[in-house]
């Protein structure tokens, strides 16, 4: 029987542990939170055609809204983007986990165990975030650009944001478009996830990262249209803006964002957690980990190279410039996410634009 760790119980330690067990791998997955249930963080899942609906859905997006100067409503087909209940997707995860006979070790810190996490098990997968705990120990590398976010979970009335999912882009002392603050209503219009994130690492350069007296004025500005009654949750984290380009090191494979798998324009990686766990997962317990790394890009590898072209296409443009993006992504949609044929179109629609200018 095929013996595997898992450093880090959040959603792609999880759906690692799940997919690998339900092959017949014993599995142990060491996580430092005491409750394993107690996760919260983003809450949207883009499916983009490679997800099913997700557990804890709690309803599909009808449109994204962005704020530049102008208000962009841009439509989004059925099931693109789902709205999620973290708390409730991250205990369905625990549950099925539990019920496959997956061994799950709690209050535990594993970064100065690697050495002994290595020989004792046949695989390694590292689902801890970034900077992750085999980052040190390996020849992995590190991540170039870096994000960082923070978010509260708020009760009050956000009907009127029905379930569509805004976003109000933010403009850095470069004069470049640089993240955004979000309202993403829940399923009920009574609480909402607000946060905001930008860069604060890009190609050498370091920006500030946000704070919550940031999210605080933000919210203050909508008042009483944003009115709240509590906060029930805050947090914050790393965001890897760029996919290492080493995911497997001898028995180690990482996943989610320890591997720095993330949808660069959204600023969005559940959905690549999940499916990166998974991948590793079944790999693993098939004792095929060699075929890791390719396996998960023909899944995934449109998406991140779709996404980085327009990330860093974003980085060239004034916040003025960037006005325009808006219009021919409301035109081709959200397929220039994840398809190569659509975003090229969308590129060179922008090309003619910009030499029209």
């Amino acid at each position: 029987m095929t013996d595997i760790a898992v450093i880090g119980g959040s959603l792609s330690g999880l759906s690692a542990a799940i997919s690998a067990a339900q092959l017949g791998a014993k599995v142990t997955v060491f996580e430092k939170k005491k409750d394993i249930k107690d996760f919260y963080g983003g809450e949207i899942v883009p499916a983009l055609h490679i997800l099913n609906k997700p557990f804890a859905a709690e309803y599909a997006a009808d449109n994204f809204i962005f704020y530049v100067k102008n208000k962009h409503v841009i439509p989004l087909p059925n099931n693109t983007i789902w709205m999620t209940n973290r708390a409730e997707l991250q205990k369905s995860l625990w549950e099925k986990a539990i019920s496959n006979n997956v061994n799950i070790i709690n209050d535990i810190v594993m970064a100065y165990e690697m050495s002994l996490l290595r020989r004792k098990y046949d695989y390694v997968i590292d689902a801890s975030g970034y900077p992750s705990c085999t980052l040190n120990s390996t020849g992995f590398g590190r991540v170039e650009n870096m994000a960082s976010a923070i978010f509260y979970i708020v009760k009050g009335d956000f009907k009127e944001y029905k379930h569509d999912l805004h976003m109000w882009w933010l403009k850095d002392v470069r004069g470049k478009p640089n993240g955004y603050y979000w309202v993403f209503p829940k399923g009920d219009g009574k609480s909402a996830n607000i946060g905001v994130g930008w860069l604060i690492n890009y190609k050498g350069q370091t920006f500030n990262a946000p704070k919550f007296e940031d999210l605080d004025k933000f919210m203050g500005q909508f008042t009483p249209k944003m009115e709240y009654t509590k906060i029930v949750k805050r947090g914050g984290h790393i965001l890897p803006m760029k996919p290492l380009k080493q995911l497997t090191y001898e028995n180690i494979l990482l996943v989610g964002d320890a591997a720095g798998l993330m949808n660069a324009t959204l600023g969005a990686g559940n959905h690549l957690a999940i499916i990166s766990g998974s991948v590793a997962g079944s790999v693993c317990a098939q004792n095929k980990a060699n075929r890791y790394q390719r396996t998960l890009m023909n899944i995934i590898g449109n998406e991140l190279w779709c996404s980085q072209k327009l990330f860093n296409l974003q980085q060239k443009l004034t916040f003025d410039q960037f006005e325009y993006y808006f219009p021919i992504l409301r035109e081709i949609g959200p397929d220039i996410f994840f398809k190569k044929r659509a975003l090229l179109k969308a590129l060179l629609k922008f090309t003619k634009y910009r030499l029209l200018k």
